[in-house]
């Protein structure tokens, strides 16, 4: 199993609507809110003139693998705190600044950066570990949502269309249910999944997206393995389009588990 602990994030910078959007998923695929055991997080809670910062419990390896890379392709800066796991890492904060790499400091359970013996040598100088520990406080700006030719989307007040006024069509949102391939055997992984006479898709060493096929004539069919027809119930009844199956998904009660031991992820 996968080691979890509980993390913090702070975004921020001036964003597009479109990126935002793409943000605004990853946020919620990852079930994050404004507060340790608050709601999931709306547009709502955005306060203007302040980062957004987001907080979970239960982090797949103390890290938000939805939202960081986003955030790190399109330049967005962001301070994440993960705590430590005892035997595997200690707590730690990771910062980009919207442009390089992101950089890893040691921290207390405070969040407060450290430099060891070893770090101190490495550094050499007063100076260096000063400018070190300066660059560990580094302070994420407020978050700027903007529309495409970069004004403030808060601020774009409504007005009457013209016959000239390009309307864009609406947008098609598909809700996606996630799920632990914990709740999928390791042989319908190795055996059925490449063969799913539906749309379905595989994402990498991670897991799969499958399509909630609207025909029972096929996913009722004999040879379906009991945990799929199990999981497109669910999913249907909770009105989505798809099922992302991914290994460190979510466990739903309802649904069975199987052991996997050390078999792969996915099918080869």
């Amino acid at each position: 199993m996968v080691d979890r602990v509980s993390a913090s994030i702070t975004i921020g910078g001036t964003v597009s609507l479109s990126l935002w959007k793409s943000l605004a998923a990853a946020i919620a695929a990852e079930a994050l809110s404004t507060d340790w055991d608050g709601e999931p997080f709306n547009d709502s809670d955005l306060v203007e003139g302040q980062p957004l910062r987001l907080y979970a419990h239960e982090v797949a390896n103390g890290c938000f693998k939805e939202l960081e890379p986003i955030c790190e392709a399109h330049g967005v800066p962001f301070v994440r705190a993960s705590c430590g796991y005892t035997g595997q890492w200690g707590p730690e904060k990771v910062i980009f600044t919207g442009t390089g790499d992101p950089v890893i400091y040691p921290c207390s359970e405070g969040g407060t950066a450290y430099v060891d013996r070893a770090k101190i040598e490495a550094l050499g100088s007063l100076a260096a570990v000063n400018a070190y520990l300066d660059e560990a406080d580094y302070a994420v700006p407020p978050i700027v949502i903007t529309d495409e030719i970069g004004k403030c989307a808060s601020s774009i007040a409504p007005g009457p269309l013209t016959q000239d006024a390009h309307v864009p069509p609406a947008l098609e949102i598909a809700r996606v249910l996630v799920l632990s391939t914990l709740h999928m055997s390791p042989a319908t992984a190795a055996n059925w999944m490449a063969h799913c006479p539906w749309a379905c898709f595989d994402k990498d060493d991670y897991g799969w997206f499958m399509h909630v096929c609207d025909d029972v004539g096929i996913t009722e069919a004999e040879g379906v393995p009991v945990e799929i027809r199990s999981a497109i119930h669910v999913a249907k009844r909770e009105n989505c389009d798809w099922i992302m199956w991914d290994c460190d998904g979510p466990q739903v009660d309802e649904l069975p588990e199987y052991e996997w031991g050390d078999a792969p992820r996915t099918s080869p």
